[in-house]
C-alpha cells in the first residue's frame, strides 16, 4: 500500500461517494463493473486524442513515476513501493551516477575527519579527495595514481 496526501485521500473519497454504493472507486460498464486491461487502453487513447498529444505507451508514466522517486529512497523502499517480487526488477529504475555516489560516500564517512586541518575534515573535500592506498578507482574502473 503507498501512502496518499490529504488531497489524493479526498479526492479517493469523493470518488467513492460517487460510485453509488459500489466497492470500486473507478467503476466501469464492464460485467464485473471494475476497469479491465482493455477500458484502461480505450480511455488512455481517447484521453491522447482529445488532448492532441503523440500516443505513448501508459506504462510509460509508471516508468517514469518509479525512476524519479529512485532518486529519492533507499532501492529496498522502492522495492516495495512498486510491488515487485524481484529485486532485479527494481534495479531498471536506478540510475546512480558519479555524484550521487559521492555524495552516499561522505554521508558513511560523516562522523570521521580526515586529519587535523580544517580542510581535511570538510566532508565535499574529503569525498572528493578519498584515497585508498595512495590509489583512486574511478566509476570507469579506470585506476589512477594521486
Amino acid at each position: 500500500m503507498i501512502p496518499a496526501s490529504q488531497r489524493m485521500q479526498a479526492v479517493l473519497n469523493m470518488r467513492k461517494a460517487s460510485a453509488n454504493g459500489g466497492d470500486f472507486i473507478f467503476p466501469s460498464g464492464t460485467a464485473s463493473g471494475h476497469i479491465e486491461a482493455s477500458t484502461v487502453k480505450k480511455q488512455h487513447y481517447a484521453a491522447l486524442e482529445i488532448a492532441e498529444v503523440e500516443p505513448f505507451v501508459l506504462y510509460t508514466l509508471r516508468h517514469t513515476c518509479l525512476t524519479r522517486w529512485a532518486k529519492h529512497m533507499a532501492p529496498f523502499t522502492l522495492h516495495v513501493l512498486a510491488g515487485h517480487t524481484d529485486m532485479n526488477t527494481t534495479k531498471r529504475y536506478i540510475h546512480p551516477d558519479e555524484a550521487r555516489i559521492r555524495e552516499a560516500m561522505s554521508k558513511v564517512w560523516g562522523g570521521h575527519s580526515f586529519g587535523h586541518s580544517r580542510e581535511n575534515g570538510d566532508l565535499k573535500v574529503a569525498a572528493e579527495n578519498a584515497v585508498t592506498d595512495r590509489f583512486d578507482k574511478d566509476l570507469t574502473g579506470t585506476t589512477r595514481r594521486n
